[in-house]
């Protein structure tokens, strides 16, 4: 674990310099041509990406709300409240396996372990690793249900306005030839 957090950190700051890097080398156009373009006086309510991340971020399923995709909302708390489940479920069996592994490797042949009856010392320690493993797989699926919360929020605020009609739709349909079976992909504008 140690030799990972190096790793971590410069990649970290790796991307903390792309992002100070861009921001450097962009302009917004819109601050240059803003006697042009007022969207306070039009009135018109533009829709913030930023601030649908931002929403994501500091509550998980706000950034859908802002998106008005209330239907995403209880996914995202399943899937976290899921994760966190075997999160503790896990915890606690580690935490058994880890005790019986005290109550064995204390060189008293009268201890026996108090969560498993007739265990031996070396199956205590392979449930104990198998356990902390699944518990590790359990953070990180929490962390990635976290991360694509804020994703999808972020691209959900892009596409926000994006028209979608008749005239753009796609088509995939299985074609069957008399050698071979393919897929027919279709686009229309």
């Amino acid at each position: 674990m140690r030799k990972k957090v190096p790793y971590f950190i410069s990649l970290l700051l790796l991307c903390l310099a792309f992002k100070l890097s861009a921001k450097c080398n962009s302009y917004d156009i819109n601050k240059q041509f803003s006697f042009f373009i007022s969207t306070e006086d039009s009135g018109l309510k533009v829709h913030s990406p930023k601030r649908a991340t931002i929403y994501s971020a500091v509550l998980p399923g706000l950034g859908q709300a802002y998106n008005k995709k209330y239907w995403k909302i209880p996914i995202i708390y399943v899937g976290i409240g899921v994760s966190g489940y075997f999160i503790m479920r896990n915890s606690a069996a580690l935490k058994r396996y880890r005790s019986d592994i005290r109550a064995l490797s204390d060189n008293d042949p009268n201890t026996e372990p108090t969560e498993h009856e007739g265990i031996g010392l070396d199956e205590a320690k392979q449930n104990r690793d198998i356990f902390k493993t699944y518990r590790d797989y359990s953070i990180i699926a929490m962390t990635a249900l976290y991360a694509l919360n804020i994703v999808d929020a972020a691209v959900d605020a892009h596409l926000y306005d994006f028209n979608i009609n008749q005239k753009l739709s796609g088509t995939v349909k299985p074609v069957i030839y008399p050698t071979a079976l393919g897929l027919s992909i279709s686009v229309k504008f």
